[in-house]
């Protein structure tokens, strides 16, 4: 009769390896980057007001190639902002200066179902606003070499959505607000914004009990 296999016994398991930090842009180098486009041109103002959305609504490139005209509403200053996977939408609200560039590129865009349209009408590739996108980035580095471009990571549409977040999260907004304005379905991939500049956290903290100690404010 042949001896039975011995029961397997279960090693440790691997530690989970730390997600990485996003990787923000300083708001100088947000804004250099921003400038490069050529508003004089309908393409770059197309691209202006991309970069805008990027930036001051924190959309991914996804959902602002997906923005149907009906979906800018300047009226209600809101962006609605589709999610396809789970077929639901969020309100994102548009500040001055994104309303601006929306308008300005609405009064000259092509006849399409798309906000943002290629000048044929049909709807944008993701490749094409990289692509763009890394040349802004060449060209802001070698005219603001001050900036310090040089010192980061490589920056990509996504990067203006992470530097959305964590100047939300600097400015002391409840994180429950900046979850909902990014569209996670988990606060846990929100509070991963906490970490990016701690310092900054602190320096909010130390003000916040100034500011108490200043109106007599107590336990």
């Amino acid at each position: 009769m042949r001896p039975g296999r011995p029961p397997k016994v279960a090693g440790p398991k691997k530690a989970a390896k730390p997600r990485p930090l996003p990787d923000p842009l300083t708001r100088d180098q947000a804004a250099a980057i921003i400038a490069v486009p050529n508003i004089r041109c309908d393409r770059g103002l197309r691209y202006r007001a991309i970069l805008e959305t990027l930036y001051r609504a924190g959309l991914r490139i996804s959902e602002v190639l997906a923005l149907q005209p009906e979906d800018v509403r300047f009226g209600e200053q809101m962006l609605r902002v589709r999610n396809s996977k789970r077929g639901t939408h969020r309100n994102v609200p548009m500040g001055p200066i994104l309303q601006t560039y929306l308008e300005a590129w609405d009064a000259c865009r092509p006849e399409s179902e798309w906000f943002f349209a290629a000048s044929s009408g049909k709807k944008m590739m993701q490749k094409t606003v990289w692509n763009a996108i890394k040349g802004y980035v060449v060209k802001a580095a070698a005219e603001h070499p001050e900036l310090g471009f040089d010192r980061r990571g490589p920056v990509s549409a996504h990067t203006f959505r992470h530097t959305f977040a964590t100047e939300l999260v600097e400015e002391g907004v409840d994180i429950r607000y900046v979850q909902n304005l990014l569209g996670h379905a988990s606060i846990a991939n929100t509070m991963i914004y906490v970490k990016v500049r701690p310092q900054m956290l602190r320096d909010i903290m130390q003000r916040r009990d100034l500011d108490r100690s200043a109106g007599g404010g107590g336990a």
